[in-house]
């Protein structure tokens, strides 16, 4: 458990200045009347352990069938949000040597081709030429499109006891 607490270098014979006494103090009340099983996220500054221990990874990935087999799956969607950019990557992670480094961690990589969504989205634009988008929402209609073509590839490869890495 980490503890952010201020703390002052006293010189000799000088006395800590009220605002550090009072927030050490209220450090303490904060440790005292807060159960630990309640402490996380109240803001105190206290911060837990959130990572997955590497030992641990034939727990972590025990749905996997053996040989562990990795299915990157490159998903470069624009749709629905304001940023440039997002649809580049997965090639950009690919040209950083992604399946290298999944392949030294000891994975067989099964590389899939990045989705098409620009075709994906122009059928379902043409398949239901009545339905209009959501004003609120950024075209919901290719992102609904999309992101079932996504699911189901997502099952699939689960099905046949890979990891999905999209």
């Amino acid at each position: 458990m980490f503890r952010f607490v201020a703390r002052k270098t006293i010189v000799a014979g000088a006395k800590p200045s009220p605002n550090v006494a009072a927030m050490a103090q209220s450090a303490k009340r904060a440790d005292s009347s807060t159960s630990e099983s309640n402490r996380g996220g109240m803001g105190l500054g206290i911060v837990h352990q959130q990572r997955i221990p590497a030992d641990d990874s034939e727990n972590l990935f025990r749905r996997v069938a053996s040989p562990k087999t990795v299915s990157v799956i490159g998903a470069p969607m624009t749709y629905g949000q304001p940023f440039f950019g997002t649809d580049s990557g997965p090639t950009l992670l690919r040209e950083q040597g992604l399946v290298q480094d999944l392949t030294n961690l000891g994975w067989r990589v099964e590389d899939i081709p990045d989705l098409d969504f620009s075709t994906i989205c122009a059928q379902a634009r043409n398949a239901n030429p009545s339905i209009h988008s959501n004003p609120n929402a950024k075209h919901s209609l290719e992102v609904g499109a999309g992101t079932k073509v996504l699911a189901d590839l997502v099952e699939s490869k689960l099905k046949l006891g890979r990891f999905p890495l999209i």
